[in-house]
């Protein structure tokens, strides 16, 4: 079983200081979602204007999880062993955080942008990998900015080939500036070498 990661937003600079000088995190209890309870690790996305850099900039392993009262408000308290940085920093690529969102620790650690850390289905993970094949340089579009409120991935975007997903129809088109194929998604779980030679041919075609 795959090790979740809460990927938590950092607002401001006071946040960022005390979370790594801490080795802690909080999040009010009310934000928390189904799910958060399987939480393994932490990791702190920084938001632009904090630091000169901003993304997913490290994780830890959290070793203790408890409620803790501010004031009026009440927060989940991680405290992590301690922090590890993230090389590359994945960056936003003009995403965002409102709050936090979860991924695995492996889609932590393979990821160098925020979007790919969105992807959850077999088909999306698999285009992705196949996209990757052909280059580093892919824009992914995802139904809203902040990925924590997106619920999924309007298209891919490599060179002069488009890539969208239609789960309704189960199939996968691949729209080139001068030819388009549609294959199903059972035969990009099946096949995907195939798929894979059809988009390089597409690619081709358009170079």
């Amino acid at each position: 079983m795959e090790e979740k990661v809460l990927v938590g937003l950092v607002k401001d600079r006071e946040e960022y200081i005390q979370s790594k000088q801490t080795g802690s995190y909080r999040i009010p209890i009310t934000k928390l979602k189904s799910g958060w309870q399987e939480t393994k690790y932490i990791a702190l996305y920084v938001k632009k204007g904090v630091l000169e850099q901003n993304g997913v900039i490290c994780y830890g392993r959290a070793k203790e999880i408890r409620p803790e009262k501010v004031g009026s408000e009440e927060y989940m308290q991680f405290e992590v062993d301690h922090w590890i940085n993230c090389n590359p920093i994945i960056k936003p690529v003009g995403y965002g955080l409102a709050v936090y969102m979860q991924t695995t620790l492996n889609h932590l650690k393979e990821s160098t942008e925020l979007p790919e850390l969105f992807m959850r289905s077999k088909e999306e993970k698999t285009l992705w990998r196949m996209l990757r094949r052909v280059s580093d340089k892919i824009s992914i579009e995802l139904d809203s900015v902040e990925i924590d409120i997106a619920t999924k991935v309007e298209e891919y975007r490599i060179k002069n080939v488009l890539i969208k997903i239609n789960k309704d129809k189960r199939e996968v088109s691949l729209i080139g500036s001068e030819a388009q194929k549609t294959v199903s998604l059972d035969t990009l779980q099946r096949n995907p070498p195939f798929v894979f030679r059809e988009l390089v041919g597409l690619l081709g075609r358009g170079s």
